[in-house]
Protein backbone atom coordinates (compact mmCIF):
# COMPACT_ATOMS: atom_id res chain seq x y z
CA UNK A 1 0.00 0.00 0.00
CA UNK A 2 2.85 2.35 0.82
CA UNK A 3 4.42 1.73 -2.62
CA UNK A 4 1.10 2.41 -4.33
CA UNK A 5 0.74 5.70 -2.46
CA UNK A 6 4.27 6.75 -3.40
CA UNK A 7 3.59 5.83 -7.04
CA UNK A 8 0.44 7.96 -7.11
CA UNK A 9 2.23 10.93 -5.54
CA UNK A 10 5.15 10.58 -7.97
CA UNK A 11 2.72 10.42 -10.89
CA UNK A 12 0.92 13.55 -9.76
CA UNK A 13 4.15 15.45 -9.27
CA UNK A 14 5.49 14.46 -12.68
CA UNK A 15 2.26 15.28 -14.54
CA UNK A 16 2.60 18.26 -16.85
CA UNK A 17 1.14 21.54 -15.68
CA UNK A 18 -1.66 23.20 -17.58
CA UNK A 19 -0.48 23.66 -21.15
CA UNK A 20 0.58 27.13 -22.14
CA UNK A 21 -1.72 29.05 -24.44
CA UNK A 22 -0.15 29.55 -27.87
CA UNK A 23 0.43 32.98 -29.38
CA UNK A 24 -2.31 32.65 -32.03
CA UNK A 25 -4.91 31.89 -29.36
CA UNK A 26 -3.77 34.82 -27.21
CA UNK A 27 -3.89 37.11 -30.27
CA UNK A 28 -7.44 36.02 -31.17
CA UNK A 29 -8.58 36.34 -27.55
CA UNK A 30 -7.00 39.80 -27.26
CA UNK A 31 -8.80 41.00 -30.39
CA UNK A 32 -12.10 39.65 -29.04
CA UNK A 33 -11.46 41.33 -25.68
CA UNK A 34 -10.72 44.69 -27.33
CA UNK A 35 -13.84 44.59 -29.50
CA UNK A 36 -16.02 43.58 -26.56
CA UNK A 37 -14.52 46.27 -24.32
CA UNK A 38 -15.21 48.98 -26.89
CA UNK A 39 -18.74 47.73 -27.60
CA UNK A 40 -19.78 47.49 -23.95
CA UNK A 41 -18.05 50.52 -22.43
CA UNK A 42 -17.79 52.88 -25.43
CA UNK A 43 -14.22 53.54 -24.28
CA UNK A 44 -11.15 53.39 -26.49
CA UNK A 45 -9.46 50.01 -26.26
CA UNK A 46 -6.05 51.67 -26.50
CA UNK A 47 -6.53 52.90 -22.90
CA UNK A 48 -6.04 49.32 -21.63
CA UNK A 49 -2.75 47.45 -21.35
CA UNK A 50 -3.59 44.34 -23.40
CA UNK A 51 -0.09 42.87 -23.08
CA UNK A 52 -0.77 41.50 -19.60
CA UNK A 53 -3.42 38.86 -19.03
CA UNK A 54 -4.00 36.11 -16.53
CA UNK A 55 -5.66 32.76 -16.87
CA UNK A 56 -8.36 32.27 -14.27
CA UNK A 57 -10.09 28.95 -13.44
CA UNK A 58 -12.04 27.62 -16.40
CA UNK A 59 -15.56 26.33 -16.68
CA UNK A 60 -17.30 23.36 -18.22
CA UNK A 61 -18.03 23.68 -21.92
CA UNK A 62 -21.80 23.20 -22.38
CA UNK A 63 -21.35 22.50 -26.11
CA UNK A 64 -18.75 19.75 -25.56
CA UNK A 65 -19.38 17.66 -22.43
CA UNK A 66 -16.16 16.58 -20.78
CA UNK A 67 -14.20 19.57 -22.09
CA UNK A 68 -13.38 22.82 -20.29
CA UNK A 69 -13.32 26.39 -21.51
CA UNK A 70 -10.22 28.35 -20.57
CA UNK A 71 -10.74 31.90 -19.30
CA UNK A 72 -8.31 34.72 -20.08
CA UNK A 73 -8.75 37.94 -18.14
CA UNK A 74 -7.47 41.50 -18.60
CA UNK A 75 -7.83 44.46 -16.27
CA UNK A 76 -8.68 47.92 -17.56
CA UNK A 77 -8.68 51.38 -16.03
CA UNK A 78 -10.59 54.32 -17.49
CA UNK A 79 -8.72 57.40 -16.33
CA UNK A 80 -11.39 59.91 -17.36
CA UNK A 81 -14.06 58.23 -15.19
CA UNK A 82 -11.67 56.65 -12.65
CA UNK A 83 -13.28 53.23 -13.08
CA UNK A 84 -11.90 49.71 -13.28
CA UNK A 85 -13.14 46.94 -15.56
CA UNK A 86 -12.24 43.33 -16.17
CA UNK A 87 -12.55 41.75 -19.58
CA UNK A 88 -12.86 37.96 -19.72
CA UNK A 89 -12.69 35.85 -22.86
CA UNK A 90 -13.75 32.20 -22.98
CA UNK A 91 -11.46 30.05 -25.13
CA UNK A 92 -12.47 26.60 -26.36
CA UNK A 93 -10.26 23.53 -26.07
CA UNK A 94 -9.53 24.00 -29.81
CA UNK A 95 -8.09 27.47 -29.10
CA UNK A 96 -10.79 29.74 -30.50
CA UNK A 97 -12.62 32.47 -28.55
CA UNK A 98 -16.25 31.49 -27.94
CA UNK A 99 -17.47 34.29 -25.68
CA UNK A 100 -16.52 37.44 -23.81
CA UNK A 101 -17.78 39.68 -21.03
CA UNK A 102 -16.89 42.98 -19.40
CA UNK A 103 -17.24 43.26 -15.64
CA UNK A 104 -17.47 46.67 -13.97
CA UNK A 105 -15.25 46.57 -10.88
CA UNK A 106 -15.96 50.01 -9.43
CA UNK A 107 -14.05 53.20 -8.77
Amino acid sequence: MKKLGMFIIASLLSAPALAQIDAATVQAATETAQKTYEAVTSNDASDVDWSTYEEVPGMKDPANPGKKLRVLQWGGYNASYHTYDRVRVLVSYAGSPVGAEVLYMGR
